[in-house]
């Protein structure tokens, strides 16, 4: 049986990107002449965009930020790998992350790490971090030609764990899996269904939990409901 987790913003700090994301803007925005957080600005106003779209390339950063770029005449930016590979090594896990998926493992299942992300750049983060030997598959965007919103997506999958309401608790449980969401889900809920336009009014998870601790036991729990 399989378990699927979310990466950014489940095991590891959605702000662990933030100087990739820095390096990248302020040096496009040098260029243009402006600052890199309006440069930035506009990076994630497209990306949103194809995120409502439920587009694979929302998460394409490379992709983006080229897009934005040539728009003021700029077309070479700095490869989105190489300043990662710079930063990674300050890349952290939240706590429990690896006591998660150990569980997960001495349960008698097996996790994949599920996320809209793209290939090439979460195989980074998750060898840098160590992850490798806990999962037995990695499930990006990119791979299955669609972010976390097609059933192919989740196949095989009993459960998802999650911190974003859209894509870790109303898709998958479209597809029958039990859902755990890490965080504020009142919060969260409000900002998602509204940025992505989907109603979630009638949507709640099987658990929502405050971290990956509790995700454990939840996830214990729903898999005793089950079998």
């Amino acid at each position: 049986m399989l378990v699927l987790v979310d990466l950014d913003g489940t095991l590891i700090p959605l702000e662990s990107w933030d100087p990739v994301f820095y390096e990248v803007a302020a040096s496009v925005a040098s260029r243009i002449g402006i600052e890199p957080g309006d440069f930035w600005g506009l990076v994630k106003a497209f990306h949103y965009q194809l995120m409502r779209r439920l587009s694979p390339r929302a998460f394409d950063w490379q992709y983006l930020i080229e897009s934005v770029a040539a728009s003021f005449g700029i077309y070479e930016v700095p490869r989105i790998e190489d300043v990662l590979n710079k930063y990674v090594a300050g890349f952290s896990l939240y706590d429990g992350a690896l006591d998660l998926l150990k569980g997960i493992r001495d349960m008698g299942l097996e996790a994949a790490i599920a996320t809209n992300g793209l290939y090439q750049y979460q195989y980074i983060v998750i060898k840098a971090l160590g992850l490798e030997k806990y999962i037995k598959e990695i499930r990006t965007s990119d791979r299955y030609g669609c972010i976390k919103s097609c059933k192919e997506f989740f196949d095989g999958g009993v459960a998802m764990i999650g911190d974003n309401p859209v894509f870790d608790v109303y898709f998958p449980q479209r597809y029958g899996l039990k859902t755990i969401f890490v965080g504020s889900w009142a919060d969260k809920a409000q900002k998602y269904g509204e940025l992505l336009g989907v109603d979630l009014s009638s949507t709640r998870p099987d658990y929502a939990v405050r971290d990956l601790r509790e995700a454990l036991r939840a996830l214990k729990e729903t898999l005793d409901l089950i079998y």
